[in-house]
C-alpha cells in the first residue's frame, strides 16, 4: 500500500490560542518521536469495536449455533437498523440505501426483527436492561411501528424497567419537526433515556464533501425538543477530516459547548477499504491530514473539554464530571470486557456471547430468509481460547476502561497484563503511555492499576492493537459472494506489529 498523502499542520501564526496550546502541547509529549507503528494514520487506524474482525470469522453452522450457550438471562443487547437516506463517503457500516433500493421493506423491518428475538428467547430467557440501536439511521423508522414495537417488548418482559437504553438519530429527522416531535415522544414513553445525535461538524462545506445530507442550523432547535422530553443527549463529532483545518473543528467544538451536550463523541475519520472515500484516497483525489495535525485536533478536544468539566472515559467519549462521585482518578474498573455479553440483532450487527464472537448476516433479504425459515440471523463467528480472550480483554480494558485491574485478570486468568507481555508493557511505560497507579484505599500488598497517561489515551487503538493475536490476521474461509462484503465491513487492525508477530 502506497503511503497516503497528508496535509501537514499550519505553522503556529494565525492560529487561534487553543490551536497554539495543542501544538505546544503535541511538542511536550514528543509524539514525534514515537515508533513509526504508533503514528496515527487514517489508512491503518482500527476503531476498536469488535474484535476478532469479520474476516477472522469462519462461517457459523447450524451445530455451531446450537452450541453457543448464552447467559441466563441475557440482559444486553444491540440491534442494527441498517436503513439510510444516502452513503457517507466515509461509511463501512452495513446499510440499505433507500436512494437506490426504493422497495427494501422498511416498513417490515420490525416484524422480522421482532421474530429473530422471538427465536433467540426459546433458547433461553431474554431480560434485556441495557439496548443500543444503531445504524445505519434508526431514526427512520415509522414512530408508530416503533412504539408497536417497543411496548410488545416490554408487555412480554424482554424489555426490563430501569431501561438503560440508547437511541441513534440522525439530524434529517429534524427536517421534518411533526415527525420529530411524534418519534421523541415514542423514546419518551417507552423509556429510551438517551439518543446520540450525529452532527460531526459544523463546517457545512465539509458536510457537503462527505455527502452527510444536512446542514447545522438544525441543532439549537432539536436539543430543545430533546431536553423537552428529559433525555440523556449525546453529540457525535468527528476529526481529521480530509480539509478539516484547527480554526473548523475549534467552531464544531464551540458549537457543541453552546447546546450544552450531557456527552460527546470524537470519532477519529478513518478510511476503511471499500468506501468512496477509501477510493477517492487511493487514486490521489483526496489528501488526508498527518499524524502530527490528527493529534494536534485531538489535543483540542481534550484541552477544551476537560476544561469545560467533561471526563474522557471510555476513551473519545466525554462525559459531564459529577461531584459527588468522588475523584475521577479513583475509578477502578469492575469487571473485564469479557463478561459483558451482547445479543447481536438485525442484519450487520456485532455480539459477544459464550466467549464468542458473533455476527449476524451482513445482507437484508438473507437476514430475513434466515427468520423465515426459523433461523436466527448470525452468520460467523468464533470461540476465543483463553489466550485470545487474554488479549482481547487487556485491548477492550484499554479502549473502555479508566485502568486496567490486575486483579481482575489475575482471577480469570491466573495471570496479569504486564506478567503475560512484560516486554511490551515496559515498551509502554518507557514511552509515557501507560503509568501504573494506586487509587486511595487499594490494599497495599495488591498490584497497581495500569492506566493510560494522556498522552497513551491519544493513541488507544494503536496500542490496543498490539496486542492482537497474529493468528487471527489470516482471514477465515468464505464463499465468492462473502468476499467483497468482508472486504468492506471488516473493522481489522491493520498496524505493522502484532505481539508475537
Amino acid at each position: 500500500m502506497s503511503p497516503p498523502a497528508v496535509t501537514e499542520a499550519p505553522t503556529a501564526a494565525g492560529l487561534s490560542t487553543l490551536a497554539r496550546r495543542a501544538q505546544r502541547r503535541y511538542e511536550e509529549m514528543e509524539l514525534d518521536q514515537l515508533p513509526e507503528r504508533l503514528h496515527r494514520d487514517s489508512r491503518l487506524y482500527y476503531y476498536l469495536s469488535v474484535y476478532p474482525s469479520l474476516r477472522s470469522l469462519p462461517a457459523l453452522s447450524p451445530e455451531d449455533i446450537d452450541a453457543i450457550e448464552p447467559p441466563k438471562p441475557v440482559r444486553s443487547a444491540y440491534l442494527h437498523v441498517p436503513f439510510c437516506s444516502g452513503v457517507c463517503d466515509f461509511c463501512s457500516y452495513f446499510l440499505v440505501p433507500l436512494a437506490r433500493h426504493r422497495s427494501v421493506g422498511l416498513e417490515d423491518y420490525l416484524v422480522h426483527a421482532r421474530r429473530e428475538i422471538d427465536l433467540h428467547r426459546q433458547r433461553g430467557p431474554l431480560e434485556i436492561a441495557y439496548l443500543y440501536v444503531g445504524g445505519g439511521t434508526p431514526s427512520l423508522l415509522a414512530p408508530d411501528s416503533l412504539d408497536d414495537f417497543l411496548a410488545g417488548l416490554m408487555d412480554d418482559g424482554i424489555l426490563r424497567p430501569p431501561l438503560l437504553a440508547t437511541f441513534e438519530l440522525h439530524p434529517e429527522l429534524f427536517h421534518q419537526p411533526e415527525k420529530a416531535n411524534h418519534f421523541l415522544d415514542v423514546l419518551q414513553r417507552r423509556g429510551i433515556s438517551r439518543v446520540s445525535l450525529g452532527y460531526q461538524s459544523s463546517d457545512e462545506a465539509l458536510l457537503e464533501r462527505h455527502r452527510r445530507r444536512h446542514d447545522t442550523a438544525f441543532l439549537a432547535d432539536a436539543v430543545a425538543r430533546v431536553r423537552d422530553r428529559g433525555l440523556y443527549f449525546n453529540l457525535d463529532l468527528m476529526y481529521a477530516m480530509p480539509g478539516q483545518s484547527h480554526d473548523a473543528w475549534e467552531h464544531s467544538l464551540d458549537s457543541a459547548l453552546e447546546v450544552a451536550p450531557d456527552s460527546v463523541s470524537t470519532y477519529f475519520l478513518n478510511v476503511d477499504r471499500g468506501t468512496p472515500l477509501h477510493h477517492q484516497v487511493k487514486q490521489g483525489r483526496v489528501q488526508l491530514p498527518s499524524h502530527r495535525h490528527q493529534q494536534e485536533l485531538r489535543l483540542m478536544a481534550q484541552l477544551v473539554l476537560e476544561e469545560n468539566g467533561f471526563l474522557e472515559l471510555p476513551n473519545d467519549f466525554w462525559g459531564r464530571v459529577d461531584p459527588q462521585h468522588g475523584d475521577p482518578d479513583t475509578f477502578r474498573q469492575i469487571q473485564l470486557p469479557s463478561d459483558t455479553h451482547t445479543l447481536p440483532l438485525g442484519p450487520g450487527a456485532y455480539g459477544w456471547l459464550d466467549d464468542t464472537q458473533l455476527c449476524t448476516v451482513f445482507d437484508l433479504p438473507g437476514w430475513r430468509q434466515r427468520l423465515d425459515a426459523g433461523q436466527p440471523g448470525l452468520w460467523r463467528g468464533l470461540r476465543l481460547t483463553a489466550e485470545q480472550r487474554l488479549r482481547r480483554d487487556i485491548m477492550f480494558s484499554f479502549k473502555n476502561d479508566p485502568a486496567l485491574d490486575p486483579a481482575l485478570f489475575q482471577q480469570r486468568y491466573g495471570t496479569t497484563p504486564d506478567a503475560a507481555f512484560p516486554e511490551l508493557f515496559q515498551l509502554l511505560l518507557d514511552l509515557g503511555l501507560l503509568h501504573r497507579r494506586r487509587p486511595p484505599g487499594l490494599p497495599a500488598d495488591a498490584p497497581p492499576d495500569l492506566a493510560l497517561t494522556p498522552k497513551g489515551r491519544l493513541l488507544v487503538e494503536e496500542i490496543a492493537s498490539l496486542f492482537r493475536d497474529p493468528r487471527l490476521d489470516q482471514p477465515a474461509p468464505a464463499q465468492p459472494w462473502e468476499q467483497k462484503l468482508l472486504d468492506k465491513h471488516s473493522f481489522a487492525p491493520s498496524y505493522g506489529m502484532g505481539v508475537g508477530g
